[in-house]
């Protein structure tokens, strides 16, 4: 796989990622994540076949929301381990050691996005998955 499908690949999982627990909190009661994940979704979507550079800024724009998600998520992860040790299942899947991993599994797919996106944008004329 070249660094192109690769990002394009990572860009995919993350959106579906997303979009999951997004259904999963509108099954809740809260649609905000669902609309937010739908938005990023439709906007990368509509500048992959269309403008290169705004795929590039929106691209950029979730690896950086992406690496701001994990930070936090770790944050509360370590802080919970140092203060008080979680008891609630729902608190232990989330900031436990699966949680941690998930974390650190979106934090790589931010930096990966945000350390690929330039090197794409000077060695590529566009950024659509037709042109190799």
């Amino acid at each position: 796989m070249n660094p192109k499908q690769t990002t394009l690949a990572l860009l995919g999982l993350s959106l579906l990622f997303f979009l999951r627990k997004g259904v999963q909190y509108a099954v809740l009661g809260s649609y905000l994540p669902l609309a937010f994940a739908l938005l990023f979704t439709l906007v990368l979507g509509l500048s992959l076949s269309g403008s290169p550079r705004i795929f590039h800024l929106s691209a950029r724009i979730w690896g950086i929301l992406l690496i701001a998600w994990a930070v936090i998520r770790l944050f509360f992860s370590v802080l919970t381990i140092i203060i008080k040790p979680l008891k609630e299942y729902h608190l232990t899947q989330q900031f436990g050691v699966a949680g941690m991993v998930l974390s650190i599994g979106v934090l790589l797919v931010g930096i990966w996005l945000l350390r690929s996106l330039p090197f794409l944008r000077k060695h590529q004329s566009g950024f659509s998955p037709d042109r190799n």
